[in-house]
Formats: structure tokens, sequence, C-alpha cells
């Protein structure tokens, strides 16, 4: 099986673009990874879009006008990990020697849908109770400051510090926009006590693509690349009951151990990550999923600063999702797109220093009794 690599990457700003279409925000991207990988749209062989709220042949429509070869395009809704779950199948098409070129494309406008909160799936016993996501984070929130004795007001930390990171990246929804104080995410609107509307992800409209190639044809192009080493999808299981939500769910940890595997690195190996930051509790969980800290000390870990850019264990050093921007499709391909440039030396905002190997996971959601709709982690090298 052939090793796979990045050979382009490209990102439409994530923000607000109330005047543009689905199709122009996602064919922006696109342009920019084919300059990126200095190639021709003829040369891709299959190509795979991740969208949620766009409706039918999202992929389809941002190619119009872009090329008629008529290769295989296949459209993939996972929820929030829609986009990641798009490279995982572009991956998998080239490892397997299928093909030597594939795209993924992550493309979202939640602009067309107005404000309030994003339709929830139909017939979901839990959001039609009114248990929808910033709730659920909030009741994890709750359980895991009362189970380790943590002040709920720290978790306003992890928003100060990814508004310092989005702050200088280009492509975030918040660049540029002034640092924020802790004082100043704890008074903002409360959503879900204890989370307030600071420590919760914008809706932002936006795009990123991921060009990737097979080892073989690689040094037509290009002498350096990063390479992906893993790439997983995990489902969460039908599971009715009771389940600690002071700790990560069961199919993001089941999905970081199976990466780890694969790519046969530890914890200790990553040197730069984008996670799943929906609301301020999710990148304390998940630090600790991905084993950078033993349970309930995820918090102390960014208070001493060791997840800053600059600190042993940097996380989402674009802003993520609360800086960065959450448009929803391609949210996935938007953090792979940062860790590409980071492994790179390339990065458009903080450069985190030597990193040789960088991780991104996507959360998917979720429904009634599958707790995680869908985790995917993918690992870089170079």
């Amino acid at each position: 099986m052939t090793k796979v690599y990045i050979l382009g990457v490209g990102v439409k700003k994530f923000g607000k673009y109330e005047n543009m279409s689905l199709e122009q925000i996602g064919r922006e991207s696109v342009i920019n990874a084919l300059e990126d990988a200095r190639i021709d749209i003829d040369e891709i062989e299959s190509v795979f879009c991740g969208n949620v709220f766009g409706g039918t042949l999202a992929g389809q429509r941002v190619l119009n006008d872009l090329t008629t070869t008529g290769v295989p395009v296949i459209n993939i809704n996972n929820a929030c990990a829609s986009s990641s779950t798009a490279l995982n199948l572009a991956y998998s098409s080239i490892k397997s020697g299928m093909n030597d070129f594939a795209l993924a494309i992550g493309v979202e406008n939640l602009s067309a849908l107005g404000s309030g909160v994003l339709p929830t799936p139909p017939h979901d016993i839990d959001a039609e109770s009114g248990l929808t996501l910033p709730a659920i984070y909030a009741m994890r929130a709750k359980r895991y400051t009362e189970t380790y004795g943590i002040d709920s007001k720290l978790l306003s930390e992890v928003a100060v510090k990814n508004r310092i990171h989005g702050s200088k990246n280009p492509y975030a929804h918040f660049y540029q926009k002034p640092n924020l104080t802790k004082e100043q995410v704890l008074d903002s609107m409360m959503i879900a006590d204890p989370i307030t509307l600071l420590q919760s992800s914008p809706k932002s409209d936006g795009a990123a693509s991921v060009i990737l190639c097979s080892e073989r044809v690689l040094k037509r192009y290009k002498e350096k690349a990063v390479e992906m080493i893993a790439s997983v999808v995990v489902s969460g299981k039908f599971k009715r009951g009771f389940h600690d939500m002071a700790l990560p769910d069961e199919p993001t940890v089941e999905s970081i151990e199976k990466a780890y595997k694969m790519a046969g690195v530890s914890a200790e190996d990553i040197d730069v990550v984008e996670l799943h930051d929906a609301f301020s509790i999710a990148e304390v969980l998940y630090t600790e999923a991905l084993g950078f800290c033993e349970y309930g000390k995820g918090i102390e870990m960014l208070v001493e600063g060791r997840t800053y850019y600059d600190g042993d264990k940097p996380i989402n050093v674009s802003g993520g999702l609360l800086s960065r921007g959450h448009a929803v499709g391609a949210t996935g391909l938007a953090q792979v797109a940062e860790i590409n440039w980071q492994l790179l030396e390339k990065a458009p905002g903080f450069q985190v220093k030597n990193p040789k190997v960088g991780l991104t996971l996507t959360s998917g959601g979720g429904i009634s009794n599958f707790q995680n709709g869908t985790s995917v982690v993918n690992i870089l090298s170079i």
C-alpha cells in the first residue's frame, strides 16, 4: 500500500459571506488548493465533499465551471466531521492504490440559515426535549468541574487562549479582533450554565480543500510534502443509560487509540494539535483524551501555558472553532490545512517551533443514545 501525501491545501477565510453562495465559497478553496499543489483539476481522479446544510450535490455544484471530467464526486454529511470523513475517504482511495490524486472539499454557508440554533436531526428525542449541543456541553462542564473540584470560571481560559491564537490567523473568523479577558468571557451572555456566548463557537461561512497524492507521483510536483500517517473514523455505538459526562466520550477515545496505533506514535510524539473546541469544555476533555495529561488536569495544563503556541503541547494555534470559527462542513479540513502549514513551518499565524508530527480531531455531533455521532482523527508527519 502506498504512502499518502498532502500535495496542496486551500482555505476560504472563515467569516460571514451573506452575499456569496455556497458554490462561490467552496470554489475559492478548491482554486487555492490547486494553486498550492501546482496541478490542473483535470488530474484529480476522485472528489469527496463534506457539507451539512447546503443541500444535495454540494460537491458537483462547487465544481461547476471548474471541470467537466466526469470523475466520481461523493458527497458526505457526517455533521461537524463531514469534511474530515471526506478526507478519510480520499486517503483510503489513494492508500488502496485506486487513485494517485484525490480532492477533499469541505464547505458551508451558514449565513443562508439566518440566526438562531442550527437545525437538529428530525425525531431526535434528546433534541426535541431541549437537550441540544449547547445543553449537552453545559452538562459536561457541570459534571467535570464538580467531579474534579474545579472552578467553572476557569473554562473561560480556553476562549482567552484561542482568541489570542485566532487574532493572528488571517483565515480566522476573528482575525485581528481584540484579545479577550477572562472577565469579558464570563460576562458575555449565558447560553447554558456555565457556558457563555464567548465560550461557544460562532456560526461561520467558509471552505477548505485538500489535495492528496500517492508517493509514486509526488516527486513530479514537490520535493517536500506532509505525509498522512493515520486517518481513523469511529462512530458511536447504540448505548442507553448512564455515562460519565466528566470523561471524554468512548468514540473519541477509541478513534485516538486507533490512530496512534496506525501511525505508530504515542501522545508524547504529538507536537501540535487542532481539535474540536465547539465549546470551551470540549478542548479540556479532548486534551485529556489525547493522553497529554491525567483526567481532571486539562485546565491545569492550559492555565500553566502548556497548550499555547509556545508551550510544549500547542493546541488550536489557528484559533480553533472558538476563534477560527466553525463552518460546520468545512471545519475538519481547515484543521488539516493548519497542521499542514505548521509542519511545513509556513503557518499564516503563530508558528510552532520545529513541529514534526501533528494531529487533528473532529467530533461529529450526536443523536440520542449514541454519545458521539462520529469522531475522526488524522495524524500528519513531515
